[in-house]
C-alpha cells in the first residue's frame, strides 16, 4: 500500500489560504469607470423619405405603422444581381419559405416571422398571392 505524501494535504492548505487573502484584498478596492457620452441624430441621411403613400387604401403615416417594415433599395438589387421576387425576400431577415409544402403545390409558400403571408404581400400596392411562380422582380 502506498502512503499519501505529506507534502500534498500542506500544499492543498496553503493553496487555499492564498485564494483566500487575494480574494479579499481584490473585494476592498474600488474601481473607477469613467463616463460614457452617447450621441445620435435623429434624421438619417440614406433612410427613405416617404411623404404620402401611393396606394388610396393607405391611410396612415408610414412612421405610425405599428409593423416592421423593410425597404429594398433598386440599388441594392442591383448591386447583388437579384433577379426574381425569391432573390430579394431572401435577404431579408424573417422571411422563409415553404416550397410546395401543405398541399400548396404550385408555388413557394411565403411565411413572414412564422405567419403564412399568402394576404399580406402587396407588389406596387396591389395585392398579390403570395405563392411565387413568377420569374420577374
Amino acid at each position: 500500500m502506498i502512503k499519501p505524501s505529506a507534502a500534498k494535504p500542506a500544499f492543498l492548505a496553503l493553496s487555499c489560504v492564498g485564494a483566500i487573502a487575494t480574494a479579499s484584498v481584490a473585494h476592498g478596492q474600488e474601481q473607477k469607470i469613467g463616463g460614457v457620452t452617447v450621441t445620435d441624430t435623429a434624421i438619417d441621411e440614406n433612410a427613405v423619405k416617404v411623404e404620402k403613400a401611393e396606394s388610396p387604401k393607405y391611410t396612415a403615416p408610414l412612421l405610425d405603422t405599428p409593423q416592421t417594415i423593410t425597404v429594398i433599395s433598386k440599388a441594392s438589387i442591383q448591386q447583388q444581381n437579384l433577379l426574381t421576387l425569391r432573390d430579394v425576400l431572401q435577404t431579408v431577415p424573417g422571411i422563409t419559405f415553404g416550397a410546395g409544402e401543405g398541399g400548396f403545390g404550385y408555388g413557394d409558400r411565403i411565411i413572414l416571422r412564422g405567419q403564412d403571408a399568402k394576404n399580406d404581400v402587396t407588389i406596387d400596392g396591389v395585392r398579390s398571392s403570395a405563392f411565387l411562380n413568377r420569374n420577374e422582380t
